[in-house]
């Protein structure tokens, strides 16, 4: 939108559809990782169920407004984080080093290995241990920044995705 105010356009979002799913794609994901009222409740297969389903979803509305081609970039991280979920017990991979480089006074035991890091959308895998592990959340942000954070390279893509479609909206029209 900035962008469309100093170059002298309207901005014009894409006109996307079934803009509902977005919201029926993340509330599994609400629920399971995010409410402490249901987080707390729901047994950890169905939490990996939600995941999957909730990425699904996601891929879903990506498909049903595959016009736009910016969706296409997203859709292949979301096809990214889908498949190293699914080949992980449904839960995103992070390995014990990318733990203890987030949580510094965090101290790893082997009980921890294969099973899910709090109540996060991440189970902790060893990198041989990984299916996929080059999709795995296993980028992190450099030290000096005051955000600890895993991300994968499927999010990266999704980040894109959205941002190359959000900047878009500004290339349309000049305002009258």
């Amino acid at each position: 939108m900035v962008r469309a105010y100093l170059a002298g356009r309207s901005y014009r979002p894409a006109a996307l559809g079934h803009i509902w799913l977005v919201m029926a794609a993340f509330l599994p994901q609400i629920l399971a990782f995010y409410l402490p009222a249901t987080r707390e409740t729901i047994p950890p297969w169905l939490a990996e169920v939600c995941l999957v389903c909730s990425q699904a979803g996601l891929l879903t509305f990506v498909w049903l407004n595959r016009k736009h081609k910016e969706l296409w970039v997203a859709g292949g991280g979301l096809t990214a984080n889908l498949l190293v979920i699914s080949a992980n017990k449904g839960l995103m991979p992070i390995t014990p080093a990318s733990v203890a480089a987030l949580y510094s006074g965090m101290t790893l035991d082997e009980g921890m290995v294969g099973s899910r890091l709090g109540w996060s959308k991440n189970i902790v895998l060893p990198g041989a241990g990984t299916h996929l592990a080059f999709l795995s959340d296993c980028i992190l942000l450099p030290g000096w920044s005051p955000w600890k954070y895993a991300f994968s390279l499927g999010d990266v893509l999704i980040a894109i995705g959205v941002f190359w479609l959000l900047w878009s909206g500004s290339d349309k029209r000049k305002r009258e």
